[in-house]
């Protein structure tokens, strides 16, 4: 049995986003279920709060040292900017895991949210001597060379690795590994009476919905294109939930602007708004912590990114009944069933995209069905009760107990 043990999560990315919203589901619901002890060291950021809801005990690092060889962020070019800043990032990583190992005493497993957190992860192996999960979230660059070849020859020496669906786990080289799918508790979430009350005006209308970050590779531009091919269609509303990534100083923002490495689209999304007279076609509603209150009002869901993979609200939609329009160029049937759960696109295309939402809009019993096998699909495989007992069985065999 895993009752009592105590489970360090180690997360580097700071913004609460879909992967801390992930691990947070899991770790409440292992919590309450197996009853383990779980402890946190983070990098600051809106995430903590939610850790600190189920945590033991948790020590935050002003930034911690990742390491980027996804396949859309793998370090190239301009891009090796990016691993400097990395870089500067280690001195709070040793100097908070010194902590972390002054106060945490003994530990009987360590689980990585991320396999950019590697190094750490294989940090804190090496001074607590106990076994090590690294979870990837994110389709690995496959590219031949000297980083993949290390990291997969590390990967092959941790003791366990979980990825979150069969397109992730097609790119990662490693022994003991094994698909472990995301998870969602619906309703879940504390209600706003102001969000509900804002979304619910639209309704009768066909309503895109959208859930994410304001950037580039989410694919937020392409959506507001296809809105403005689809503008003289005014039975069509786009309902956006999401914000910029996080708050960030005049100079990082300067610096990424010029070496061409910002994610954040906000306004240039916000001008071609205007530009094209967009105000009452798309509906900005901010952040909530309400998420299952905008699922409940949207008609179909996008997620037209860049990372050639589905996203998290495509499955969280998918509870609702709510059908995705998704750019996968290769779907596994375990997250997106082409025509049967949602539409494939290219990614980048937003006339492809806005076809897509008219051919739903206008086929309604289409849209009902695939909202139906959406559901289905979600119920077999991200399903929070079922995910949880399939991570306790795997930290079972990890740690060698019954």
């Amino acid at each position: 049995m895993i009752a009592g043990k105590k489970i360090l999560y180690i997360d580097g990315a700071g913004p609460f986003g879909g992967a801390s919203r992930s691990l947070f589901e899991a770790v409440s619901c292992l919590k309450e279920k197996e009853n383990v002890r779980p402890f946190f060291w983070v990098a600051r950021g809106s995430s903590n709060k939610y850790y600190e809801k189920i945590a033991e005990d948790i020590i935050t690092a002003p930034g911690m040292f990742r390491f980027d060889n996804t396949r859309y962020g793998y370090y190239r070019g301009v891009r090796w900017a990016v691993f400097l800043r990395e870089l500067l990032h280690m001195p709070f990583t040793l100097s908070s895991f010194l902590k972390v190992k002054k106060r945490w005493v003994g530990v009987d497993l360590i689980h990585v949210n991320e396999i950019t957190e590697l190094i750490p992860g294989l940090l804190a192996k090496k001074i607590f001597k106990c076994p090590l999960i690294v979870h990837v979230r994110s389709v690995q660059s496959t590219k031949k060379n000297i980083r993949t070849k290390v990291i997969n020859r590390i990967l092959r020496n941790v003791d366990g690795v979980i990825c979150i669906d069969e397109t992730v786990a097609r790119s990662v080289d490693s022994g003991n590994k094994i698909v472990i799918h995301n998870s969602f508790t619906v309703n879940g979430d504390e209600k706003d009476g102001k969000i509900r009350d804002r979304i619910a005006d639209y309704a009768g209308l066909f309503r895109v919905g959208f859930v994410g970050n304001f950037q580039k590779m989410k694919g937020i531009v392409e959506l507001i294109e296809a809105a403005r091919i689809l503008k003289n269609k005014p039975n069509i509303k786009f309902l956006i939930v999401g914000d910029e990534t996080e708050k960030k100083s005049a100079f990082r923002r300067f610096v990424e602007i010029v070496t061409g490495l910002s994610q954040d689209v906000k306004e240039h999304v916000f001008e071609i708004i205007k530009a094209s007279g967009l105000e009452s076609n798309v509906i900005f509603f901010g952040r909530t912590g309400d998420i299952s209150a905008a699922y409940e009002n949207f008609d179909v869901l996008c997620f037209p990114s860049h990372l050639d993979a589905p996203g998290r609200p495509v499955f969280e939609a998918a509870f609702f009944k709510v059908p995705s329009i998704v750019c996968v160029k290769t779907p596994t049937r375990d997250t997106v069933i082409p025509d049967v759960t949602g539409l494939i696109i290219p990614e980048k295309n937003p006339e492809k995209l806005a076809e897509a939402i008219e051919f739903l809009a206008n086929d309604r019993e289409k849209l009902q069905r695939m909202g139906a096998a959406a559901y289905e699909l979600a119920l077999e495989n991200f399903s929070p009760q079922k995910n949880v007992v399939k991570l306790a069985a795997f930290y079972q065999s990890v740690l060698g107990v019954v």
